[in-house]
């Protein structure tokens, strides 16, 4: 589940889980927040709940699907 499907919740924006403040992937695992989940780009602990929706051509971290 990626993109329009992922709702807003108190928790995180739209449109993702989490994104990475490092690379900027996004990611769709909805664990992103509490665990230290590694980004494609090798950071763990990048993951920020604020964040502008991705857009068709946003790059997603394929380390974090579910």
């Amino acid at each position: 589940m990626r993109g329009e499907q992922i709702k807003r919740a108190h928790w995180h924006d739209a449109g993702a889980y989490g994104q990475c403040s490092y690379c900027e992937r996004y990611s769709d695992n909805p664990k992103i927040l509490d665990h230290e989940i590694p980004c494609d780009c090798g950071k763990t602990k990048g993951w920020c709940d604020s964040f502008e929706s991705p857009q068709p051509d946003s790059i997603w971290s394929e380390n974090t699907t579910q």
